[in-house]
């Protein structure tokens, strides 16, 4: 009899786990909308570029800071780049995005601490505290994704530039550890992209209230 009980209670505590693995399995649907949104805003966006964002969508900053005078005076000759344009050059939704699917952290364009809508320091600070240590199993878990968004692209017959070659040189990357990659030539010619990425919640608690000042619109939900 108690052989009988614990075989139902294994039975029972199986089917609990296996309905809370199903409840957090990825919606690779909405990789795909994102994706084609992305492509519309971004249309030369190869696989790389697009696995970056998606990296920086659930993970944020993607680089440790292991020394921040360092991190703050790489900012500073940033920021000195001609490249960077005005932020009245730009359209508001180009200014702080949003970055779907996860919805936890916002690109910020340079531009808008170059113009001093956003304060240098607290900007940084912002940053700062946005760039947390990577739990190993997240990325391990991550790694098991991109491979699902990769073949949910490919259901779906979405046309991403460069995309064997990438898909490719991501997936030896991955076995290898490599999770971080820069943007494509293709992309930085286009759309010179310099932005740092911050955690939203801080955004919006710290950085928002700059932007209202001047009227520049946020578009929380695309």
């Amino acid at each position: 009899m108690k052989r009988f009980f614990a075989g139902l209670f294994f039975i029972f505590y199986a089917s609990m786990m296996s309905a809370q693995v199903d409840s957090i399995k990825t919606d690779f649907s909405a990789y795909i909308k994102s994706t084609q949104s992305l492509l519309k805003k971004y249309p030369e966006s190869t696989l790389i570029d697009i696995y970056k964002y998606f990296f920086q969508s659930r993970f944020g900053p993607e680089h440790l800071i292991s020394d921040s005078l360092i991190a703050f005076k790489i900012l500073q000759d940033e920021l000195k780049s001609d490249e960077i344009k005005s932020y009245k050059l730009k359209s508001d939704s180009l200014l702080v995005e949003l970055l779907q699917p996860e919805k936890k952290y916002v690109r910020i364009d340079l531009s808008l601490v170059k113009d001093r809508i956003i304060p240098l320091n607290l900007f940084f600070t912002a940053f700062l505290q946005s760039a947390e240590k990577h739990d190993t199993v997240d990325l391990e878990n991550w790694k098991s994704d991109w491979s699902g968004i990769v073949s949910s692209f490919e259901e779906a017959n979405l046309k991403i530039k460069n995309f064997r070659e990438d898909k490719i040189k991501i997936e030896n990357a991955l076995r290898m550890n490599r999770l971080v990659f820069s943007h494509s030539q293709d992309y930085k010619k286009k759309y010179n992209p310099h932005y740092r990425v911050i955690d939203y919640k801080i955004f919006e608690k710290f950085l928002l209230p700059y932007l209202k000042q001047f009227r520049i619109k946020f578009k929380q939900y695309e």
